[in-house]
């Protein structure tokens, strides 16, 4: 499966969706804002990554999940153009 991104916006509990994150996604997150998560997985559905999260259920906190296009731009911080081209590879124009 090809990876895919996602957008992980945390509306109450921050620290409850980053706790799952980190257990269930290590090292395949990046924090953008507090509360807010860019998410590269394989496989998965928003749904999915809600379940998995404890979204859906409201366990770890209420929240969103995003499903990205593959296309991203912007402007931003270095790192995340960095953390997202190693993952996703070049934006296309």
């Amino acid at each position: 499966a090809l990876p895919q991104l996602f957008v992980v916006l945390a509306h109450t509990n921050p620290e409850g969706v980053a706790a799952t994150l980190s257990a269930n996604y290590p090292n395949a997150y990046l924090m953008v804002a507090p509360g807010q998560w860019l998410l590269v997985a394989a496989g998965k559905t928003a749904k999915e990554i809600s379940d998995d999260l404890g979204i859906s259920t409201g366990v770890s906190g209420n929240g969103i999940v995003i499903t990205g296009t593959g296309s991203y731009f912007g402007r931003g911080e270095p790192g995340i153009w960095e953390w997202l081209k190693s993952r996703l590879g070049a934006p296309v124009a």
